[in-house]
C-alpha cells in the first residue's frame, strides 16, 4: 500500500475559496441592504391637489385666489387660477383641508 500524502497546497486553495465566497457573500448583502433602503427612503409623505374652478355657468375662472388650508395644522397654502381655471398646489401632506376660492366674479 502506498502510504498517503497530504495535498497543503489543495487545502489552502479551498481556504482561500472559502474566503472569497464569504467576502462575496457580505458584498451581496451589503448591497441588497443599501439598495432597499434607498427605495424605502423614496416613498413620498406629501401629494399633489389639483382643480379647476368654474362658476355657475360652468365657465372657467381665470385669475381666482384659491386658498387652501390644513384643519389639523392650520398650514395655509395660496395660488391663482390659470387661464384655463386650473390651480395645483404640489406639496401638501395628507390630511383634511378647506379650499376657499374668491374672485370678481364671485359673490361672499
Amino acid at each position: 500500500m502506498q502510504p498517503k500524502v497530504k495535498n497543503s497546497r489543495a487545502r489552502a486553495s479551498r481556504r482561500g475559496c472559502g474566503r472569497f465566497m464569504r467576502v462575496l457573500g457580505i458584498a451581496f448583502a451589503s448591497t441588497l441592504v443599501l439598495c432597499w433602503s434607498g427605495l424605502a427612503g423614496a416613498q413620498h409623505t406629501t401629494g399633489t391637489l389639483r382643480g379647476q374652478v368654474s362658476d355657475q355657468t360652468g365657465a372657467t375662472v381665470a385669475g381666482g385666489n384659491v386658498v387652501v388650508s390644513n384643519e389639523a395644522t392650520g398650514i395655509v397654502q395660496t395660488t391663482v387660477t390659470t387661464s384655463a381655471g386650473t390651480y395645483e398646489f404640489p406639496s401638501v401632506l395628507p390630511g383634511i383641508y378647506t379650499i376657499t376660492v374668491e374672485a370678481k366674479s364671485f359673490k361672499r
